[in-house]
């Protein structure tokens, strides 16, 4: 029994270094809660990263760490053409991912599409959309800043949204970004 046991916790500790091996290219966020308008600021990074930012409205929100729910930055979404809401729609995005450390920009197209009623939608303020967007091919990630400089890597995203919070007419994010860094 106690070598089934020590044969058991070595296993055990093999998965775990292995995992955390794999784990260390990877971050698991979360883009949550109520969104105010940040135009001014993001419209001009946008610029300055030879995207033309006519059509796009850039949103942010608190993002945080999306297993223990603790507050690592901001998370901005800039989406183009938003004016198609709420019909199901496809939209090219922008998002930046702004850490303590430095910041990530991922681009790429997402899907934004309205729940079925009463399938999967629950949530305060009831969330009305599912998003998603698997990365094509090639690098997602455009840009990167200070501990992210020259990063490279795909960004996935997979949420619900509410088009409309109650608070401030703005979308409420309820977003996951799986990010992995080369």
């Amino acid at each position: 029994m106690k070598r089934l046991s020590i044969t058991a916790l070595a296993v055990a500790v093999s998965l775990a270094l292995c995992a955390s091996a794999q784990a260390k290219n990877s971050l698991l966020v979360q883009f949550f809660g109520p969104s105010e308008l940040v135009n001014d600021e993001f419209l001009d990074k946008l610029e300055d990263m030879g995207i033309n930012p006519t059509y796009f409205t850039c949103f942010e929100t608190t993002m945080v760490d999306a297993k223990t729910k603790l507050e690592l930055g901001t998370g901005v979404d800039c989406l183009k053409d938003v004016s198609t809401l709420p019909a199901p729609t496809g939209v090219d995005a922008v998002s930046f991912f702004n850490f303590p450390g430095g910041t990530l920009v991922s681009q790429g197209k997402t899907s934004i599409v309205p729940f079925i009623p009463g399938y999967g939608n629950g949530g305060t303020p009831k969330r009305t959309h599912v998003t998603g967007s698997i990365p094509t091919g090639g690098d997602s990630i455009i840009n990167g800043t200070k501990g992210f400089k020259n990063a490279t890597g795909t960004v996935r995203v997979s949420g619900a949204v509410a088009l409309a919070d109650t608070k401030n007419g703005l979308p409420f994010f309820d977003c996951l970004w799986e990010i992995n860094l080369d």
